[in-house]
């Protein structure tokens, strides 16, 4: 469309007979003047629907504020004839400003992420402390209680995030929430416990073992080791108790 044929449809004011209210969805827009202060001729691309009718696709001109200029993807109110929905014009004094838009928009994704934090106290941290528990396996089954308890005895880490080491319970409302720590397989355990039993190490020396394999074991999870550089350090230390 030309200048003066925009003009023309811009001015345009179709009469209807049966009017009905839809939305006009924007697929495309003009890019807004940069020379003019307040507003300009917008050509869009729209798809009109209203109810009980398909949806049609349509070109628009309309003279625009920049106040209101449309961006693709936005939904304006229409009326549109009923029988024809291609005969419309757009309800421009109810389309929001860029300003009040973002502000209706960021009101909605901070109600959805309260929604799917479970509420602002969640989103806040506020309220009892939430707890990430996690599954242990040893050597590929799943644990027992007694040997999940057993296993955090001995290296004094909280395996299944319960938020109790060597047992079963929940975190207090003043606890921290627990983070997810990777298990040390069953293997290695063995490993160090039969090291340990039958070398009659001291508990200095046993704590430093732990100490080591646990500080290993939160490399890895955080992403500072691979599961290659953690599986060797765990043969370094096992093999310095050796």
């Amino acid at each position: 469309m030309g200048f003066f044929s925009n003009l023309a449809d811009a001015l345009s004011h179709p009469k209807l007979a049966d009017p009905v209210r839809g939305t006009a969805q924007v697929v495309s827009a003009s890019m807004p003047p940069h020379q003019s202060g307040g507003g300009g001729m917008c050509s869009m691309s729209l798809v009109i629907t209203i109810p009980d009718q398909p949806s049609v696709a349509v070109t628009k001109a309309s003279i625009v504020t920049l106040a209101k200029w449309p961006m693709p993807g936005t939904l304006l109110p229409v009326l549109a004839e009923r029988t024809d929905p291609k005969r419309f014009h757009i309800v421009w004094d109810e389309v929001p400003t860029g300003r009040d838009r973002g502000a209706q928009q960021a009101q909605q994704v901070a109600e959805r992420l309260n929604g799917m934090a479970g509420g602002p106290a969640a989103a806040t941290g506020a309220g009892p402390a939430s707890r990430t528990t996690t599954s242990v396996t040893v050597n590929g089954a799943p644990a027992t209680p007694a040997d999940i308890a057993a296993f955090e005895a001995m290296t004094g880490m909280d395996l299944d995030g319960d938020g109790v080491v060597g047992g079963s319970g929940a975190p207090s409302s003043h606890q921290a929430p627990t983070r997810t720590v990777t298990a040390i397989s069953g293997d290695a355990l063995a490993q160090v416990l039969g090291k340990l039993a039958g070398s009659g190490a001291a508990p200095a020396a046993e704590e430093d073992t732990v100490s080591r394999l646990e500080r290993a074991a939160a490399l890895y999870e955080s992403g500072a080791l691979t599961h290659a550089e953690f599986e060797a350090a765990k043969r370094r230390i096992l093999g310095d108790e050796a």
